[in-house]
């Protein structure tokens, strides 16, 4: 007799697999946006480069990004506009 629980579909009897590569998928996000962190980095100053992370990546607002660094959001978007300008390189 065949003991497989039979509620859960297998890989061949569904659609789209992703649900079975859940991890797989993560980890294959995660090893991107490392890469794309990286790569942010090599190209821009240490300082503008974090500020795209901040912004870009992980969601911050420029308002919120001056207030973490003790920085007035008018210069911090000034900043942050001649940053995206040179981020054109990559």
């Amino acid at each position: 007799m065949d003991e497989r629980d039979a509620s859960e579909p297998l890989m061949s009897e569904v659609i789209d697999d992703r649900v079975f590569r859940k991890d797989e998928i993560m980890r294959e996000q995660k090893w991107e946006d490392e890469e794309v962190r990286a790569k942010i980095r090599a190209v821009l100053k240490p300082d503008y480069a974090e500020m795209i992370i901040a912004i870009h990546l992980d969601g911050m607002s420029c308002i919120e990004y001056a207030a973490s660094i003790g920085q007035k959001p008018n210069y911090q978007n000034h900043r942050l506009q001649r940053a995206e300008k040179n981020s054109g390189k990559f």
